[in-house]
C-alpha cells in the first residue's frame, strides 16, 4: 500500500485549522503501519508427526458448488524422488467412509511441487462431506468440506480472513474462526495469504522471486497446525493481493520488484503458479494462470463475486486518472453479475478499501472505475450490496457514499491475521471530522470478522485475536449490520450466537479406513433359481464421472446385467454350480480396467406346501411340486408323516390319503423326490381332517320362470369367509353369487318341481374350515293359489303395476291374519340391491302400496316381495 501523504513534519502546526490537524493526524497514524515487520520465534506451530508422512502439510478444500468441490493436499516425497506418486482419494457422507459418495485416484508430479487437487462431481447441494487421501501406504487426516446449497436458502455464514504475515505472530485467528464457529459454510481469505519478504524466521529466509523460492514459502505456511486445521474443516475461497506476489504491485510490475530481480512478468508468473498449486481454488480460465476472478453462487441468497483488484486490469499507482483498476472485460463481468443475479446479497470478495480514505493503493486512487461502479449499482436500484475488503490490516465498517444517494452500499472491511498494525487507536468520532461515512475503525487489534446473512440483514462480527501467544482464544470487537433493502449500518451490542455443528474428524490420520479399490476378481454367491445382485466397488452405489461399463465375456449359464457400478446375474432355471463373466470398467482420466466375476449358485431345494381340507372317514389323492428337479426321477418317498390318517404313495408326484372316521385331525405328510443329479425336493401336504358337518337345509319356493335371490350363512365357520363353491351344477336353470353368500337363481323351463343347491363356504384358516348348506326350491303355481286355499301363507300378491314404470308402481295384495311385516325389495340384474323398504303391523285387508323410485337409472329389475319366509317376484321395466 501506498499513502499519500500530507506535508506534515511535526504533528499540530500552529497555522492549521482543526480539521487540517485531525486529518494529518490520522495519515500519519496510518504511516506506522508500514514499519518494519517484527519477527519472532515461533513455538509450536508446526509440529511434525511422523505419523502425518508423506501428507505433511494435511488437507484442503474450497471453491464449493452445488454439486462439486476442489480436494487439496501434498505429498512430500522422500529425498531425491522425482517420480510421480499415485494417490487416491475418496468422499462419503459419513467420517466412518460407510457411505462413499465418490472414489479415484491421481498422480503428486514434481512439476506441480507434488500437490494435489481434485473437482470432485457428483456431490449433493448443501452437504457435508469427509475425505482423505492415501499415498505410499498411508491415510492422510480426514478432511471435511460442504457443498454450496441450491434454490431457497434461509441462511449462511462465512469467515473473513486477510493478511497472515507468518514471522509476525501466531495464527490464533484462525484457530479462533475453527473452533467458534464449527457452523460455518465457508471462509474467505482476501489476499496476503502468505507474504514475500525474507525477514524473519521466513523459509527461504530471503525475498522470494523464482517458483522454488514461492512453493517453499507456500509449503512453511501450509505446515502451520494452525492454518491446517482451518482448511481441514472449512472449505476456503481465496483471493490473491500483492504479497503474494510482491509488495503494491500491479498488471505491469510492483513497489517492490525492480529489474535486478528478472523480469516482472516472470515472477508474477511464478507466484501465481505456486499459489494455484498450494490452494484448493479454481482456476476459471486454464489457458491464463493469472485470471483469478469469478463467481460462486449460495442459492438465492448470496452470489460471491470473487475480484481482482490487484493485478489483472491494474494500473500503477499514482499515475494519472482516469486509469484502470479492474480492467475493461472484469468490470463488464462485475456489472453483468449484479444485474443478473437472483441472489438477494452481493458479496464482492476483493482487495483493497472501497470507501473513499487517502490511499492511492485503494480505490481512491481509481476514483474514476469507483465512481462508474456506484452509478452503475445507483441507476439500475441494485440493492444489497456488500463489499468485503482486506489489505488495510485495520478494522473498519463503512457506509460508501453514493453519487446520487447518501449510501450505495456498505462495506466490511476485516483487520489482518498477523500483519503489522497501527499501535494506537483513533477516536472513531475523530475519524469522522473528514470522513463520516466510517462508522467503525479497530487499528490496533488482529483478529477476523465472522458474516452471517439470512432474508432480513447481512451482520458482521468482529473479533480481535492475539499474535504473541500461541492458541490464545479471540474476544469479540464489535457487530454492525444492515437489514435487506438498506445501505445503512446498525451497531448491535451482541455477536450472533454459533450453532454446534457437525462432528469434527481428529487431526491425526486413521490408518484403520480402507480405500476404495477396484479389484481384479469378485466371487459373487447365490442359490439356485434366484437372482443375485453384486457391487463392484463396495459401499459405492454412483459416481462422477460415471464409469463406461460393459460385459466383455458373457456367463454360460445364465444372464448378467451391468447398471453403472452394480451387476445382477440371474442363474438359468434349475442351474447350479459355477459361472464366470468378465466386466470392462472405463472412467474419464483414470482408464479401464478388467474385473472376473466368478459366481457360485448353490443348488437349493425349496419346500412346497399345499393345504387341503376333508371330512372324517374320505380320501384323497393330491398332488406335489418339485420344481427344483433338473433330470429323470430316481426315487420317491414319503419322509414324514402325523396324524391319525394312513397315507401311501400314488406315483412320482401323488399321494393317496385315507382321514380316520371316527375323529378329526390335522395331518401332515412329506414327500421327497430325487433326480439322477442327486437333487432331491420336498414338497409338505397339510391335511385338515373336519367332522362331518351338521348340514343346514333351507327350504324355500320359487314361481318360475321368475329370478330367485338368497342369502344365507355357514354358521360352522371359524375364521371369516373366503371361499364359497357349488357341488355339481343346477339341473333346471343357472345361478350367479353376488356379495359373499349370496346367489341368485333363474329357473329354465325344464324346472318342474324342485331344485337342490349344495353349497360348501370356507374360511381363511390354514387348513381352511369348511360349512355345507343345501338349499331346496319348490316350484309353485302363484295362479292356482286362492285366498283359502292358501291360508297358511301370510299373503296373497294380486299383481304390481304398470310395468313397465316411470317414477312409481303400485303392489295390489290381500294379507291375511298370519301377516305381520312386509319386506319389498329391488334387484338389479347382476343380484345387487338397489331398494329396500319395510312396512311392519299389517292387519289383515286388501293393500294399494306406491313405491316411488324417481332417481332409480333406466333398465330391468327384479320385484321381491316377501313376508313370514314366502316371497312373491316379478320383473320389472323402468322407462
Amino acid at each position: 500500500m501506498i499513502l499519500q501523504h500530507l506535508c506534515c513534519v511535526t504533528l499540530i502546526f500552529k497555522d492549521m485549522s482543526y480539521k487540517q490537524n485531525v486529518a494529518c493526524l490520522f495519515i500519519f497514524a496510518l504511516s506506522l503501519f508500514y514499519g518494519e515487520l517484527w519477527a519472532q520465534e515461533m513455538v509450536d506451530r508446526a509440529v511434525v508427526k511422523s505419523g502425518q508422512a508423506p501428507f505433511f502439510h494435511g488437507v484442503a478444500s474450497g471453491d464449493p458448488l452445488p454439486d462439486a468441490v476442489i480436494l487439496w493436499t501434498r505429498v512430500t516425497p522422500a529425498q531425491g524422488v522425482t517420480d510421480s506418486i499415485p494417490v487416491q482419494w475418496m468422499v462419503s457422507t459419513d467420517p466412518q467412509f460407510s457411505q462413499i459418495a465418490n472414489f479415484g485416484s491421481a498422480l503428486a508430479v514434481a512439476d506441480e511441487d507434488f500437490t494435489v487437487k481434485v473437482d470432485v462431481c457428483g456431490l449433493q447441494p448443501a452437504t457435508y462431506y469427509y475425505y482423505l487421501f492415501r499415498a505410499e501406504g498411508k491415510n492422510s487426516v480426514t478432511g471435511r468440506t460442504k457443498t454450496a446449497p441450491l434454490g431457497s436458502v434461509s441462511n449462511l455464514k462465512f469467515g473473513v480472513a486477510s493478511c497472515s504475515n507468518l514471522p509476525n505472530g501466531y495464527f490464533n485467528a484462525y484457530a479462533d474462526m475453527a473452533d467458534r464457529h464449527n457452523d460455518m459454510d465457508a471462509w474467505l481469505h482476501l489476499g496476503d495469504y502468505i507474504y514475500e519478504y525474507g525477514s524473519g524466521n521466513s523459509e527461504p529466509p530471503y525475498e522470494i522471486t523464482q517458483l522454488p523460492d514461492y512453493r517453499l514459502r507456500h509449503s512453511q505456511y501450509k505446515m502451520d497446525v494452525q492454518s491446517q486445521r482451518l482448511h481441514q474443516l472449512f472449505p476456503l475461497i481465496a483471493t490473491w493481493d500483492d504479497h503474494e506476489s510482491a509488495n503494491n504491485s500491479y498488471m505491469d510490475g510492483a513497489q517492490n520488484h525492480d529489474a535486478s530481480e528478472g523480469v516482472w512478468t516472470d515472477r508474477l508468473s511464478f507466484s501465481a503458479e505456486a499459489y494455484k498449486e498450494w490452494l484448493p481454488i479454481r482456476s476459471p480460465d486454464s489457458t491464463n494462470p493469472i485470471k483469478i476472478w469469478r463467481t460462486l453462487k449460495y442459492g438465492d441468497l448470496a452470489e460471491l463475486m470473487v475480484m481482482d483488484t490487484r493485478i489483472w486490469g491494474r494500473e500503477e499507482q499514482g499515475s494519472p486518472e482516469p486509469k484502470d483498476l479492474l480492467g475493461s472485460d472484469q468490470f463488464d463481468w462485475l456489472e453483468g453479475r449484479l444485474d443478473s443475479t437472483d441472489a438477494l446479497w452481493k458479496l464482492l470478495c476483493q482487495q483493497v478499501m472501497f470507501a473513499p480514505l487517502p490511499n492511492s493503493d485503494a480505490w481512491e486512487g481509481y476514483e474514476s472505475e469507483r465512481n462508474r461502479l456506484i452509478d452503475f449499482v445507483e441507476d439500475n436500484q441494485i440493492e444489497n450490496n456488500v463489499v468485503l475488503t482486506g489489505d488495510i490490516h485495520t478494522f473498519f465498517a463503512n457506509e460508501v457514499p453514493g453519487n446520487s444517494t447518501a449510501s450505495a452500499m456498505v462495506e466490511f472491511i476485516v483487520g489482518s491475521v498477523t500483519s503489522t498494525s497501527i499501535p494506537i487507536n483513533i477516536p472513531v468520532g475523530l475519524i469522522q471530522i473528514l470522513f463520516p461515512h466510517i462508522k467503525y475503525a479497530q487499528f490496533a487489534d488482529r483478529g477476523y470478522v465472522a458474516l452471517t446473512l439470512d432474508q432480513n440483514s447481512a451482520q458482521a462480527d468482529y473479533y480481535a485475536t492475539p499474535i504473541d501467544v500461541f492458541n490464545v482464544g479471540g474476544s469479540h470487537l464489535t457487530s454492525w449490520k444492515v437489514d435487506e433493502g438498506s445501505t445503512t449500518l446498525v451497531n448491535v451490542p451482541n455477536p450472533l450466537p454459533s450453532q454446534a455443528g457437525p462432528f469434527r474428524p481428529d487431526t491425526s490420520a486413521d490408518q484403520t479406513i480402507g480405500m476404495v479399490q477396484l479389484i481384479d476378481t469378485i466371487v459373487l454367491g447365490g442359490t439356485e433359481n434366484n437372482s443375485v445382485d453384486g457391487n463392484l466397488i463396495p459401499n459405492v452405489t454412483a459416481i462422477c464421472p460415471s464409469i463406461a461399463g460393459s460385459v466383455s465375456t458373457l456367463p454360460d449359464n445364465g444372464t448378467l446385467i451391468l447398471d453403472n457400478v452394480t451387476v445382477t446375474y440371474t442363474p438359468n432355471p434349475n442351474f447350479f454350480g459355477n459361472d464366470t463373466a468378465n466386466v470392462v470398467l472405463c472412467r474419464q482420466g483414470i482408464g479401464c480396467d478388467t474385473i472376473t466375476l466368478v459366481i457360485n449358485i448353490v443348488g437349493a431345494t425349496s419346500t412346497d406346501t399345499t393345504y387341503h381340507t376333508i371330512y372324517a372317514g374320505q380320501s384323497i389323492q393330491p398332488c406335489g411340486t418339485f420344481g427344483d428337479l433338473s433330470s429323470s426321477i430316481t426315487s420317491t418317498a414319503i419322509s414324514s408323516f402325523t396324524g391319525l390318517g394312513s397315507v401311501a404313495v400314488l406315483d412320482s408326484f401323488c399321494i393317496d390319503y385315507s382321514a380316520p372316521s371316527d375323529q378329526p385331525s390335522l395331518d401332515t405328510v412329506a414327500m421327497v423326490v430325487c433326480d439322477t443329479n442327486g437333487i432331491c425336493d420336498l414338497h409338505v401336504f397339510i391335511i385338515n381332517v373336519l367332522p362331518l358337518p351338521a348340514t343346514e337345509t333351507i327350504v324355500d319356493t320359487i314361481s318360475g320362470p321368475n329370478l330367485y335371490s338368497r342369502c344365507f350363512e355357514f354358521d360352522d365357520l371359524v375364521g371369516p369367509l373366503t371361499t364359497i363353491s357349488l357341488e355339481g351344477s343346477p339341473s333346471h336353470g343357472q345361478i350367479a353369487y353376488y356379495n359373499d353368500s349370496c346367489i341368485t337363481y333363474l329357473p329354465d323351463s325344464s324346472m318342474d318341481e324342485t331344485e337342490t343347491l349344495v353349497f360348501i363356504g370356507c374360511d381363511n384358516a390354514m387348513p381352511p374350515n369348511c360349512d355345507t348348506v343345501v338349499l331346496q326350491l319348490v316350484l309353485v303355481d302363484e295362479t292356482m293359489v286362492d285366498i283359502r286355499d292358501a291360508y297358511s301363507n301370510p299373503l296373497v300378491i294380486m299383481g304390481i303395476q304398470p310395468n313397465p314404470f316411470r317414477e312409481y308402481f303400485y303392489i295390489q295384495f290381500y294379507a291375511l291374519p298370519l301377516a305381520n311385516d312386509l319386506e319389498i325389495s329391488v334387484y338389479s340384474l347382476d343380484g345387487k340391491v338397489v331398494y329396500q323398504e319395510f312396512k311392519k303391523g299389517l292387519s289383515e285387508g286388501l293393500y294399494h302400496l306406491p313405491v316411488k323410485l324417481p332417481a332409480l337409472t333406466k333398465g330391468e329389475y327384479i320385484v321381491e316381495v316377501q313376508s313370514g319366509g314366502h316371497r312373491y317376484t316379478q320383473p320389472m321395466l323402468k322407462e
